[in-house]
């Protein structure tokens, strides 16, 4: 999974270079700037949360395992929330998730109607339309 992940953190790394660059270049291209660091906030971002996610669970999973060895014979002792006796609500897991996941969805969607919807319109007409689909569907997640 990591080698699988490292593509992705490495294309955020590189695109965040580019647009640092075009940013920096005379006269700065801003729009190929910002272009190239949503891609770099996408590709990035999603390489490096799953790595983050990835190693948190390992985490996890060692901890399960080792309240696995000490209580044989209770699986309710291998949760620690159930050993506790205590357990908390997940609906604000389950939200922010939703919210990480509409912020990328509108990220990647909004630049693509920005910059290539009206091009479209006048090459193909009618079939341009089918690119507001995407934000149509980021703003029913908002």
């Amino acid at each position: 999974m990591v080698l699988f992940l490292l593509p992705f953190c490495a294309v955020g790394i590189v695109t965040s270079v580019m647009a640092l660059r075009e940013v920096t270049s005379s006269p700065p291209q801003w729009g190929q700037a910002g272009f190239l660091l949503i891609f770099s906030l996408v590709f990035g971002g999603a390489g490096f949360g799953m790595l983050f996610l990835l190693f948190r669970g390992r985490r996890k999973q060692s901890q399960v395992e080792l309240l696995k060895r000490l209580h044989p014979d209770a699986p309710w002792m291998w949760t620690p929330e159930w050993a506790s006796g205590h357990i908390l609500c997940s609906s604000r897991k389950t939200v922010l998730v939703a919210w990480v996941f509409t912020a990328f969805w509108n990220l990647i969607s909004a630049p693509l109607v920005i910059l290539q919807f009206p091009e479209a319109l006048r090459d193909e007409g009618p079939v341009a339309l089918l690119i507001l689909i995407f934000p149509l569907v980021g703003l029913f997640m908002l």
